[in-house]
């Protein structure tokens, strides 16, 4: 692995939008579509073969000097769709990185090994035996030295942190700090927006100028549309080139090579394969999506928290993760301003200035649900459409969660809970949040909730009739086309993905390299 040390702003990524003549004329051994966690993984893994590796993709680039210090303005510069993409019904935004890093950019830093049951119901369910607890491990293994991860320590828990600690252990709920790919953590609350300070170990600062050391050339501003194929193989992509500021099309590029990984995240991925022919005709394309949606519980005590100081997120509850125990994670979250007045109701005006005032006093808590791959990802009359609301099953679930985070909130002395629904509850016993829960049944988007963490749709599975890949991440359809990325996984896997995605992306280059 190269030693070399650069600043983010002295990589030599190559913004498409200049490229003219014969520029736009490019060849490569493999070309990966997409720059975040797969892409990014990928690139180095197949650069370090000798390979020649070219990676496109659709985002700007950004250095940290240039991330927004708020996360307002990083919403509108480091998030898909400026940090608008709902689903159909819009009561669910869906939060993906866009830039050269891809969604690491944005993430929590948060890593998870995948839960063994996820693995095994994999191999029992879908045939991937090579994805086992035992198979994936020295892969976790490898990534987790690289990229520094580790349990957060003590002086790294944020005040939302040590009250979820504390009330588990009074209800006697397991608890456990999170792993986060961080070196020398600065502590700053900002991953959401962007580390400025490059402690966080993203794709950027990591596999990137790993991956272009060892000759991988990355381009931003250069949007992929199709996969071009011949006799049933990938054998290139069709491609535009984007003006930054005004984000529109400059130049038409057809690039070619002998493999293509596709690694555009589980919503832009399918959307890149309905218009490629050999694979759109697969109808489990775009299927089966998942995410895992997010809600959040604020606690209002008496004592100064400072809330936003400290881990973006610190702490959490495993005591319900296996789908049998409730399906469900609790984080503990820094109590970020500009977030707290719109992960719950604030109301307005007055009300609305006296709720932020409080700021100093809130605690946070998040969710995770165990979703079940009900959604859809497709192009309608030309836009992306992304179908997905919650069975009664997963709404169970959410509405479950939301009860013990405030059973936790409750127990650790919060005098009031806030509840992430659209009519305003401020709440002071489990009483009244039983009430206030019932009273929410059956009301059409009720629930706030947000998923930074979209799955599915590629579906991997020896199985053809019910997948769009193989078990070696290759396309059922169309030789030499590997997707790599979070549309890969056969179900929610609940926790956090990141490191599951280094993992898979790592064993599946070892079949691009072939």
């Amino acid at each position: 692995m190269s030693t070399k040390i650069r600043t983010t702003a002295s990589l030599p990524i190559i913004d498409g939008s200049t490229l003219t003549g014969d520029e736009l004329n490019i060849t490569a051994d493999v070309i990966i579509i997409g720059s975040g966690a797969g892409g990014a993984v990928n690139a180095f893994e197949l650069a370090s073969r000798g390979l020649k590796v070219v990676v496109f993709e659709a985002g700007d680039f950004f250095p940290s000097s240039r991330f927004p210090k708020d996360i307002i303005n990083s919403m509108a510069t480091l998030y898909q769709d400026k940090g608008f993409q709902l689903n159909s019904s819009g009561d669910l935004s869906i939060l993906q990185g866009a830039g050269i890093g891809g969604s690491t950019l944005v993430n929590g830093a948060v890593t998870f090994r995948t839960p063994d049951h996820y693995l095994k119901a994999w191999g029992n369910d879908f045939g991937l035996e090579n994805f086992g607890p035992d198979k994936i491990r020295p892969y976790f293994e490898k990534i987790e030295k690289r990229l520094s991860i580790h349990e957060n320590l003590p002086h790294e828990t944020n005040a939302s942190g040590e009250i979820l600690l504390k009330a588990s252990k009074k209800l006697g709920y397991s608890a456990k700090m999170l792993g986060r790919n961080t070196k020398d953590c600065a502590l700053a609350g900002k991953c959401l927006s962007g580390c400025r300070y490059d402690r966080k170990q993203s794709m950027l600062v990591s596999y990137i100028p790993w991956a272009i050391d060892k000759g991988a050339k990355f381009y931003s501003n250069v949007r992929v549309n199709q996969v071009v194929s011949k006799n049933g193989k990938a054998i290139g992509v069709n491609a535009q080139t984007i003006d930054p500021n005004t984000r529109k099309v400059k130049q038409q590029i057809t690039a070619f090579a002998d493999k293509i990984v596709l690694s555009a995240g589980a919503i832009q991925s399918p959307l890149i394969a309905l218009n490629s022919d050999g694979i759109k005709e697969n109808n489990q394309v775009g299927r089966n999506f998942a995410c895992h949606p997010s809600a959040i519980v604020v606690g209002e005590h008496e004592q100064e928290l400072h809330g936003w100081q400290g881990a973006t997120l610190s702490s959490y509850i495993d005591e319900f993760e296996h789908p049998d125990k409730g399906g469900y994670i609790i984080e503990a979250g820094a109590s970020l301003p500009a977030l707290l007045s719109t992960a719950v109701e604030p109301g307005i005006g007055k009300e609305y200035m006296e709720f932020m005032a409080k700021g100093v006093h809130f605690s946070t808590l998040a969710s995770l649900i165990h979703d079940h791959n009900v959604g859809r990802v497709y192009w309608d009359n030309g836009r992306k459409k992304i179908d997905y609301d919650l069975i009664d099953k997963d709404y169970e679930t959410l509405v479950n969660s939301i009860r013990t985070m405030s059973e936790v909130l409750l127990a650790d002395g919060a005098n009031y809970v806030y509840l992430p629904t659209s009519k305003r509850y401020k709440l002071s016993s489990m009483d009244e949040v039983n009430q206030a829960l019932a009273e929410c049944k059956n009301v059409p988007n009720q629930f706030y909730m947000t998923s930074y963490h979209p799955q599915g749709t590629m579906r991997m599975s020896t199985d053809s009739s019910n997948s769009v890949v193989n078990k070696n991440g290759e396309s059922h359809d169309l030789k030499n086309l590997f997707i790599s990325d979070a549309s890969l996984f056969p179900t929610s896997i609940l926790v956090n993905p990141q490191l599951t995605v280094y993992a898979m992306a790592s064993m599946i280059s070892e079949h691009v390299a072939v």
